[in-house]
């Protein structure tokens, strides 16, 4: 058995590079790409990669971050309990 077959396609490494690197819309253009599903199912299986993937490895790969819509509730929430109490 020779090693070449033991290294990951290129465009599977690009794939799991973007994952690790957080960079989600790249890793869905990739999975598209390699695949030819639609949009949707490329997101889905993406997103369910990269959770499999932080479970296994938390190490290497980011977990997701909070959004713009989080740090808003956050910020909104503190602004009300200011002027509550």
């Amino acid at each position: 058995m020779s090693d070449e077959n033991l290294e990951p396609d290129p465009m599977q490494q690009e794939l799991l590079d973007a994952i690790a690197g957080g960079r989600k819309i790249q890793a869905i253009k990739i999975y598209r790409n390699m695949t030819g599903c639609d949009l949707k199912e490329a997101k889905e299986k993406v997103e369910a990669m990269a959770a499999g993937l932080a479970e296994q490895h938390p190490d290497v790969f980011p977990k997701p971050k909070a959004g713009c819509a989080s740090m808003l509730a956050i910020f909104l929430l503190t602004v009300v309990s200011y002027f509550a109490f």
